[in-house]
């Protein structure tokens, strides 16, 4: 068994080490993040794997809850917090979905504490790796063994802004043209449901069209988790990212292409003046 600290083994492989590359056990997503996490803003985290990793009755994650624990002290230690707020989101690898009582795996929020994480990263197992959610499949004629599962656990970012950078050639029919998509607080994507959003193509490092969105929503930090909250009315009709910033992200997103083929999505949350990659999707046939 290899150590968590080289990044596999006890069901736990780090994003900064080589087996969180490995697209065929973490998915194409963590893979993706795995790579560009030596030399790109990517938030420290690792991932926890099922199988091995399940819940047991009564809920509990038996001889697995001792990995968990090291690792995320080990992950507070490299955040420089004992307690370190973290997102929890489970991926389905294989295959994208089963027969479940949920309807999309569960991604939590600004969570902190040995025993909050450990909640919630049993919230994600449950729907797939316990007695009942095998007793599920049996039902449905899916036999065992046929599900793997990924839950990513990496520091949270309390972003003030958001950013998606997608190629833009479908809207303007010129390659190489980038459509960003920006908004106040916490990730659409991490949320889970669209957000107000302006819109920009960036074409030749030029913002040559724009539309500013009327931002009623936001979602942002709260104690224990995030919530849903209206925006000030001074902010409502103000640009989320300006045009120096727009610039920044978009040379990140250059990097990013240079490194892996271009993205079909970058997503990116920015705190004060620090840019981070919340995730990115390149095509299946990048050379990753």
């Amino acid at each position: 068994m290899v150590g968590i600290e080289s990044g596999a083994g006890e069901g736990i492989r780090w994003l900064s080490a080589p087996p969180g590359r490995d697209r065929a056990v973490v998915g194409d997503e963590i893979a993706c993040l795995a790579e560009l996490w030596d030399e790109f803003p990517v938030a420290p985290g690792f991932c926890v794997s099922a199988p091995p990793f399940e819940v047991f009755p009564l809920g509990a994650l038996g001889p697995w809850q001792d990995a968990l624990n090291k690792a995320y002290h080990q992950l507070g230690e490299m955040c420089g917090l004992p307690t370190p707020s973290v997102e929890v989101r489970s991926l389905l690898v294989e295959p994208p979905s089963v027969p479940s009582w949920i309807g999309h795996p569960w991604t939590f929020l600004n969570v902190s504490g040995e025993e909050a994480v450990a909640e919630a990263v049993t919230e994600c197992l449950a729907p797939f790796f316990s007695d009942r959610a095998r007793a599920l499949r049996r039902r449905h004629g899916w036999p065992d063994g046929v599900v793997r599962e990924i839950i990513l656990i990496r520091r949270f970012n309390d972003s003030e802004v958001w950013a998606t950078l997608s190629p833009a050639v479908a809207i303007t029919g010129r390659p190489g043209d980038i459509k960003v998509r920006a908004g106040w607080g916490l990730h659409e994507h991490s949320v889970g449901h669209p957000l107000p959003a302006d819109e920009f193509i960036v074409s030749a490092q030029q913002v040559s069209r724009s539309r500013i969105a009327l931002k009623k929503d936001i979602v942002v930090a709260d104690i224990g988790g995030v919530q849903e909250s209206s925006v000030p009315s001074m902010l409502r009709h103000m640009v989320a990212v300006p045009d120096r910033l727009i610039h920044q992200m978009v040379d990140l997103y250059h990097a990013v292409v240079a490194r892996m083929g271009e993205p079909s999505r970058l997503d990116l949350v920015c705190n004060g003046a620090e840019l981070e990659i919340l995730w990115c999707e390149v095509p299946m046939n990048s050379p990753m």
